[in-house]
C-alpha cells in the first residue's frame, strides 16, 4: 500500500457529481489474520457509515462481533489492502451527508451572483434614476404619516410602488432578476454564510438538497472542463 503520509482519503465523487463514502455499507471481506500467520481467516464487514467533522468513520464487525471503536477511511483502506483475501459482498455505497465545504461553496456563489447583479444594475441609467426617485419618496411618505396625512401618504406610496415596478421591469429587460439584488434576510446566527465556527448553520439545513445539487453540477462541470 502506498503511504498517504497521514493525509485523509479524498472524498469519493460519483458519476452524478455527488459525494459518497469511500467504502460501501455492507462491504464484506475475507481477511487473513496477520503478516505471519495467514491461516487464521476472519470476515471483516462494514455495518455503518458516519461522517463526523471532515472524517469518514465506519462501524465494523469481525466475524459478526462489533469492534468497540469505529475505523477511519484510512484504517479501512489499510486493513483491506494489506490483509484482504477476497471480497464476499460489495455492499452499497452511501451518499455523504451535507458537508460544511458544500455549504460554504453554495453561499459564496449566491453572494457572488448578487454582487454581480448589483454591479450590472448600477450601470443601467434608467434603473438607477427610478430607484433614486423611489427612495426619495420614502421620507416624504414617513413625513405624511407622522402628521396624519393618510390620503397623501397613500398616494405617495402608490407612486413609490409604481417606480419600483418600473425599476424591476428595467432589470428584467436587461436580463437581471430583481430577486438577485434584493437584500436577503440574513440569519442572525451565521449572517447569511450558512455556517458557524465550521459547523453547518440550522438555516442551511432546509436547503440541503439544493446545496447538494448545486455542488454536484459544479463538480461535473469542472470534470468536463478538465477532460477538455
Amino acid at each position: 500500500m502506498q503511504d498517504n503520509k497521514g493525509e485523509k482519503m479524498p472524498l469519493y465523487v460519483g458519476k452524478d457529481g455527488k459525494l459518497y463514502f469511500n467504502f460501501a455499507q455492507g462491504l464484506k471481506v475475507q481477511m487473513h489474520g496477520s503478516d505471519y500467520d495467514k491461516s487464521e481467516n476472519y470476515v471483516y464487514e462494514i455495518v455503518g457509515c458516519h461522517y463526523i467533522g471532515t472524517t469518514e468513520y465506519y462501524d465494523v464487525e469481525t466475524d459478526g462481533i462489533r469492534l468497540p471503536q469505529p475505523n477511519s477511511a484510512n484504517r479501512v483502506k489499510y486493513l483491506v489492502s494489506r490483509y484482504g483475501v477476497k471480497t464476499l459482498a460489495s455492499g452499497k455505497r452511501l451518499e455523504l451527508p451535507l458537508t460544511v465545504a458544500e455549504v460554504k461553496a453554495y453561499f459564496a456563489y449566491i453572494e457572488h451572483k448578487r454582487e454581480q447583479a448589483i454591479s450590472e444594475a448600477g450601470k443601467l441609467t434608467e434603473y438607477v434614476a427610478l430607484k433614486i426617485a423611489a427612495n426619495q419618496l420614502v421620507s416624504q411618505i414617513g413625513y405624511a404619516q407622522a402628521f396624519g396625512k393618510t390620503t397623501e401618504a397613500d398616494a405617495l406610496e402608490e407612486q413609490r410602488a409604481e417606480l419600483e415596478r418600473r425599476a424591476a421591469a428595467e432589470l428584467h429587460a436587461h436580463g437581471i432578476d430583481p430577486d438577485e439584488i434584493a437584500e436577503p434576510k440574513r440569519c442572525s446566527k451565521c449572517a447569511g454564510r450558512g455556517f458557524v465556527y465550521n459547523h453547518i448553520c440550522a438555516c442551511a439545513v432546509p436547503l440541503t438538497q439544493t446545496i447538494k445539487d448545486f455542488n454536484a453540477k459544479q463538480r461535473l462541470h469542472f470534470a468536463n472542463v478538465l477532460r477538455g
